[in-house]
């Protein structure tokens, strides 16, 4: 019903935007990793989005991708997971990371978003490997094994997968994707401001 909406960031936190169209806000939940990636208080950001219509409530899920979105729905789709469950899954790690988590089984890890558990973790691998592989995660999570490598280099030195994530990918941004070492000391180095 509403693919997307754009315009200026009225309010945010980790977990909820309002975006301002046109003068009218639309309240959207929303993972961690969306809130990062969208933009600052005041700022046009362009959200794709989910309407969810319950027996008692209509709410609106937002997204800075489409490859997010497919997640989520992938998720959705999975009996016993609800629509701020999928958020809170996607809020547990970067998008890569998560789709790798899935089609690896490695439940060590996804067992550790708050929430959701072994027993749910094998639910997910076991009901969304093939769907990963269909709409093109695997191509997409195998991509960069190095910002891979290094994030999992962070996390095992006590950084949350979040947190990690985060620094990866701002030290790419300085210093590219391409060496593994250059690419953990600018992360490590931005760790400590």
């Amino acid at each position: 019903m509403i693919d997307f909406l754009r315009g200026f960031i009225a309010r945010k936190s980790e977990n909820a935007v309002v975006i301002d169209v046109s003068g009218v806000g639309f309240l959207l939940f929303i993972s961690s990793n969306t809130s990062g990636a969208i933009g600052e208080l005041g700022e046009e950001a362009q959200i794709f989005t989910r309407l969810i219509h319950r027996e008692d409530s209509i709410e609106l899920f937002g997204f800075a991708t489409d490859d997010e979105r497919r997640l989520y729905d992938a998720f959705v789709s999975i009996n016993g997971i609800g629509p701020k469950m999928a958020i809170n899954i996607l809020s547990g790690m970067e998008l890569p990371e998560l789709a790798n988590a899935i089609l690896n089984k490695d439940l060590k890890n996804l067992a550790k978003i708050k929430g959701l558990g072994v027993k749910r973790a094998e639910k997910i691998c076991f009901e969304l490997e093939d769907s990963i592989k269909c709409i093109g995660f695997s191509a997409f999570t195998r991509e960069n094994s190095i910002v891979g490598d290094a994030t999992s280099a962070l996390v095992a030195l006590g950084f949350n997968q979040i947190e990690a994530g985060r620094y990866v990918k701002e030290a790419a941004h300085i210093v590219g994707e391409t060496n593994l070492d250059a690419l953990l000391k600018t992360a490590l180095e931005l760790t400590k401001r």
